[in-house]
């Protein structure tokens, strides 16, 4: 990969953050980010299955940043875990294709995802959704990895961020029988 290239997709993934970072809700929004902003400022429990990897995980933000009421920062937290999803399957795609036009077709994909509006929603307000797909796809690549290049490292840090994703969000127990398989197939 060029320079070139490097720099275009830095560029094109700060004006993806930037937009994102601009719409972010300033204050608590609807549904259920009210709850899940108390739940990590008082390290509380939210409603079942109670989230608490998230919630530990909006606390540390939370005390990081340095701007913002408490409400922003966790919806800024949101906005950092899509940008983590977006970076990660920008650089997947740059590993596993050498075409720079598959690369550039999954780069306008996953920004399709983002702006799609449930997504996006999901992005600017505070919710579990987004480090819930972040760790699936987390999950998916270690798979990957360790099954193609038979790295059993990669299949046991699988297993450590498929237990740390029970505490984001239940519905993550539909990757169990990729989970549970990969051993054997290993």
């Amino acid at each position: 990969m060029t320079k070139l290239k490097t720099l275009l997709i830095f560029v094109y993934t700060t004006i993806i953050f930037l937009i994102l970072l601009y719409c972010t809700s300033p204050s608590v929004n609807s549904g259920d980010s009210g709850e899940f902003i108390t739940t990590a400022i008082t390290l509380g429990i939210a409603h079942s299955p109670g989230y608490p990897f998230y919630s530990l995980l909006g606390k540390f933000v939370s005390v990081l940043l340095p701007f913002g009421n408490l409400a922003y920062k966790i919806n800024v937290f949101n906005v950092l875990l899509t940008l983590g999803l977006f970076v990660f399957i920008i650089l997947w795609s740059i590993k596993n294709y050498k075409n720079d036009l598959k690369i550039w077709c999954c780069i306008l994909l996953i920004s399709v995802l983002i702006f799609s509006e449930s997504f996006f929603r999901n992005t600017v307000q505070t919710e579990v959704f987004v480090l819930n797909s972040l760790s699936a796809v987390v999950i998916l690549f270690l798979l990957y990895e360790s099954l193609e290049y038979k790295k059993l490292h990669l299949l046991f840090l699988k297993s450590f961020i498929f237990g740390l994703s029970l505490g984001i969000n239940h519905s993550i127990n539909f990757l169990f029988t990729v989970f549970f398989f990969s051993f054997f197939i290993y």
